[in-house]
């Protein structure tokens, strides 16, 4: 399904007639800005019952990225007067295709934010994915017969010393075959043997324990699994 600009609801109209609107949803920006921190590969939409609403850089990078046009960018005044705020209408039509792309060929992660109840202004995560956790969004991705459904596995990876020997610790969850694979190697030069391995598996996601700037090895072992394009997600060490 191709995203087309006039599938945007009715109900999100009169937003669009102007690039620049009147101040909107101020107590939605105060909730916006207070929102916890994310990394630059996550994208946050916001479900708004008709369609959805995305903010800021998250919108500029659907508006150039996935539309591949600034045209159906908006910008919200606030009370910050000199930054009004990006923002870009998404009907429901077009929030399948969006979320197709974003997981399965940008490979982000997405998160779904959602009010409590209608007449408040709780917003809270409802619905979360990466490449290789599709699970809340398996249904809406694969509605479409057309739409081959590959494995999602998620990858986990640990560096530990023994007798002096580097070694890194694999172990594969695949949530479509309901099957977890582990190994353990012995790192060689340039992680080529890490290379092989990646290619065999095919993960979408590869998890890495929290690291500093100074710890070489994890610094190597990222790269390594990013250049293969695989989404690195770091956890905490306690996780």
């Amino acid at each position: 399904m191709d995203i087309d600009e006039e599938e945007i609801s009715n109900e999100s109209t009169h937003v669009l007639n102007d690039r620049i609107t009147s101040t909107v949803d101020t107590d939605f920006y105060v909730v916006y800005k207070k929102l916890p921190p994310k990394t630059a590969v996550t994208i946050r939409l916001f479900e708004r019952n008709e369609f959805y609403t995305c903010h800021g850089d998250d919108a500029l990078f659907i508006a150039r990225e996935l539309l591949h046009s600034t045209n159906a960018l908006k910008y919200w005044k606030t009370s910050d007067t000199n930054k009004p705020l990006e923002t870009i209408y998404i009907s429901n039509k077009q929030f399948e295709d969006i979320l197709r792309k974003l997981l399965l060929v940008k490979q982000y992660r997405v998160e779904v934010w959602k009010k409590a109840q209608k007449a408040s202004n709780e917003w809270s995560l409802a619905y979360h994915g990466s490449p290789g956790n599709l699970t809340q969004f398996e249904d809406i991705l694969y509605a479409s017969s057309s739409t081959a459904q590959e494995s999602s596995g998620v990858l986990a990876c640990k560096l530990a010393t023994e007798n002096g020997v580097t070694v890194i610790g694999l172990a594969l969850i695949d949530v479509q075959t309901l099957t977890i694979k582990m190994c353990e190697v012995t790192v060689s030069n340039h992680y080529s043997n890490l290379e092989t391995i990646l290619v065999q598996l095919g993960p979408k996601e590869c998890l890495l324990p929290s690291f500093t700037s100074t710890e070489d090895n994890y610094l190597q072992l990222k790269k390594v699994i990013e250049k293969s394009g695989v989404l690195v997600t770091e956890r905490p060490k306690g996780n």
